[in-house]
């Protein structure tokens, strides 16, 4: 058993409402940008500088829309969990991260953060999300703890 969970943004709208709010975003940019570099008149220099920033915003929106809420892009911020490890992604640009449940003995549950107490070492995974999405990490780590006989403290 497999489970993903797209950590997406700091609000209270769900992670498909997040992606079709930023590609509707970067569609708006695309229609601004292309209106301001072809538009006529007096400042015809600053509405081409303007509409080639709005392009590289709409590339950035469309971008962050398709591949950032997706469950198989490397992109995706998420917490990926099964039988064999967890993977760790807080961020559009870092890399992420894993762990093998084998090397875990205990997770300690904090608000917005999770130690992960290895045999050698203590791992620290926080992120920013929304209330609902924060649970639903936890209990899915939870579940699968349990299943291997981890501890899990807090939560």
């Amino acid at each position: 058993m497999k489970k993903v969970i797209i950590i997406g943004m700091n609000n209270k709208f769900s992670t498909k409402v997040n992606r079709w709010f930023s590609i509707l975003t970067g569609l708006l940019f695309i229609v601004n940008g292309t209106m301001n570099i072809y538009r006529g008149g007096d400042l015809k220099l600053l509405g081409i500088i303007l509409g080639i920033l709005m392009l590289a915003g709409a590339c950035y929106y469309l971008f962050y829309g398709i591949l950032g809420f997706a469950e198989n892009s490397k992109f995706s911020p998420k917490v990926k969990v099964d039988e064999s490890e967890i993977e760790l992604k807080n961020s559009l640009w870092k890399p992420s991260q894993k762990l093998h449940w084998a090397d875990l003995s205990t997770i300690h549950f904090q608000s917005y953060q999770i130690l992960f107490e290895l045999k050698d070492q203590t791992m620290s995974f926080s992120y920013h999300a929304n209330p609902d999405v924060s649970k639903e990490i936890k209990q899915t780590i939870r579940e699968f703890a349990e299943q291997k006989g981890i501890q899990v403290v807090g939560g």
